[in-house]
């Protein structure tokens, strides 16, 4: 017999908070609207039905919350070559959490170097308009 901790409601919440950020903050500063929209069609960063309950340990959301923060933080601000590494061991953790995530830090990389595609959903930088 195994015991396993639940995670909070609150630990839940933020996850919840987290994903949503990924879509609404960080995927249009690298990914159109079509495309995000696709994203929430394959599951991504949704767990699958059957491993929805192993992602909602007190172990497993831990680390599937501090791995978003560490993603979000390296796509927000510094998208550097030096964080690379760590980007992808947290995709791996990610993916250990049954959190479908098919991208690697590449996939960001590239798409912020060319500066092609912005999304008409991305949010602005200030209220103010000058």
């Amino acid at each position: 017999m195994k015991v396993v901790y639940a995670a909070t409601c609150e630990q839940e919440r933020t996850l919840a908070n987290l994903i949503e950020h990924m879509y609404s903050s960080v995927f249009p500063h690298f990914y159109s609207n079509e495309e995000i929209t696709s994203f929430r069609e394959f599951g991504v960063l949704q767990p699958s039905v059957t491993e929805a309950e192993r992602l909602y340990t007190l172990k497993t959301s831990f680390q599937a919350m501090a791995s978003l923060q560490v993603m979000i933080c390296i796509l927000e601000k510094r998208l550097d070559r030096e964080y690379e590494r760590l980007f992808e061991r947290n995709v791996h953790i990610l993916k250990n959490c049954e959190l479908f995530f098919p991208f690697t830090f590449q996939s960001f990389y590239e798409k912020a170097k060319t500066n092609e595609i912005v999304s008409l959903d991305r949010h602005p930088m200030n209220q103010m308009l000058i």
